[in-house]
């Protein structure tokens, strides 16, 4: 009977044989994990012992490396023969470990690299960059992060996905299989959702498949997004695409009242909200219509700064000035008047047109708004800043 062992090194670490599995989570040690994928990975090789070492003790000094192996080594082997049943595994050469060949080991990354090099010899079978893209569930052997091997392997496995997505999508886009197109797009964007090109594949599959207001409400969604947490415009070809579906959303003839009913949204109190592009799109309008109504309109800004100081933890810091940004804007939408604009312009800053408002009243209402904002944040501790600019009339030519 052959043994098998079923391993997934994507997304999350774990090993079957016999229907019995072993996770990450149930190793706990962080050495043993790095030990056990690094003699999985590299099963068909006898690994000496100074390898291992420098992997798993890199940043660190030990009196006795091999003493210290020899144990991790028996620790690793326990722990396989209490969830498997099995004992012989891990086999011990001179001055080397390895996996034993009479087990044979199905590895999804293994997989994912057959599937690559097919990839490259027929760069139009559907069949392979189906089962390549299937293969990858996630970032590789996240469980071991901080070691510069896997980092590196990671990188490289995460950078294959995604050029192989970007052509699988385009065979299916000129094929005209637009469904799949979609449903590759989106499984990828749950692996990488800061991925614009992967946004622009999914509004086109959406587009070419006539859902104009999903493609319409997708791009929102992702600009929205981008904007939020890497501070950046969509690309040229976004912004097209975006132009073409709108015209194509708009191409029958309509009468002045459908079209009238198509413009008016739900009524919200307080504040106008919209995403960065639709405030630039205003702005503009406002500052060519000031000449010819002779009012008064300011910018003002509202930025948290060194945000870097809340928290020690990067990853907690971006979560907690996440949650305080949605605090401000609240506060923001609601304390502001009805005719006032607000849009997200970056990680730590809201932008706000206030019209018809000269500066000693624009200065009035933000000090009052930052009255607000603390007291919703219950923290008068967090540095915040308000910059106050008048809006700069420009020339007007034409409609």
């Amino acid at each position: 009977m052959e043994k098998i062992i079923e391993v997934s090194m994507f997304h999350d670490f774990s090993m079957k044989y016999n229907d019995i599995m072993v996770q990450s989570e149930d190793i706990k040690s962080e050495k043993l994990i790095k030990l056990l994928t690094y003699l999985v990975y590299y099963y068909d090789r006898s690994i000496p012992s100074n390898e291992l070492i420098d992997l798993i003790w890199y940043f660190e000094e030990i009196d006795n490396p091999i003493g210290a192996l020899k144990n991790l080594v028996y620790r690793l082997r326990n722990i396989i023969k209490k969830t498997f049943g099995i004992d012989d595994l891990i086999t011990t050469g001179k001055s080397c470990y390895s996996i034993n060949q009479e087990y044979r080991l199905i590895i999804d990354a293994h997989l994912f690299e057959e599937y690559n090099r097919e990839v490259i010899e027929n760069m139009k079978s559907k069949e392979v960059y189906k089962k390549l893209i299937e293969t990858y569930k996630g970032r590789f052997l996240t469980e071991i992060d901080e070691d510069h091997r896997a980092l590196s392997r990671s990188a490289y496995f995460h950078s294959v996905y995604i050029s192989r997505v970007e052509e699988y999508t385009y065979i299916l886009e000129h094929e005209h299989i637009y469904d799949e197109m979609e449903k590759v797009a989106r499984k990828a964007i749950t692996i990488d959702n800061l991925d614009e090109n992967l946004y622009t594949i999914l509004i086109k599959s959406l587009y070419y498949q006539g859902l104009y207001q999903q493609a319409i409400d997708t791009y929102k969604d992702t600009t929205d997004l981008l904007y939020r947490v890497l501070g950046t415009n969509p690309s040229r070809e976004m912004k097209e695409l975006y132009e073409l579906i709108k015209k194509e959303k708009h191409s029958e003839n309509m009468d002045i009242g459908d079209i009238q009913k198509g413009l008016t949204g739900n009524e919200k109190v307080g504040a106008f909200l919209c995403e960065y592009g639709a405030f630039r799109d205003l702005y503009n309008l406002e500052a060519r219509m000031m000449n010819r109504l002779g009012v008064c309109t300011h910018l003002c800004v509202v930025t948290i700064n060194d945000q870097s100081r809340y928290e020690t933890d990067k990853d907690r810091n971006a979560q907690y000035v996440e949650k305080t940004m949605q605090k401000i804007q609240t506060s923001l939408v609601a304390g502001l008047r009805v005719g006032d604009v607000i849009s997200r312009f970056s990680i730590n800053q809201f932008v706000i047109m206030l019209p018809v408002c000269n500066y000693e009243n624009s200065v009035i209402v933000m000090d009052r708004i930052l009255k607000k904002i603390k007291r919703s944040l219950n923290n008068k501790s967090i540095d915040l800043s308000v910059s106050i600019k008048e809006v700069e009339s420009s020339e007007i030519v034409g409609a």
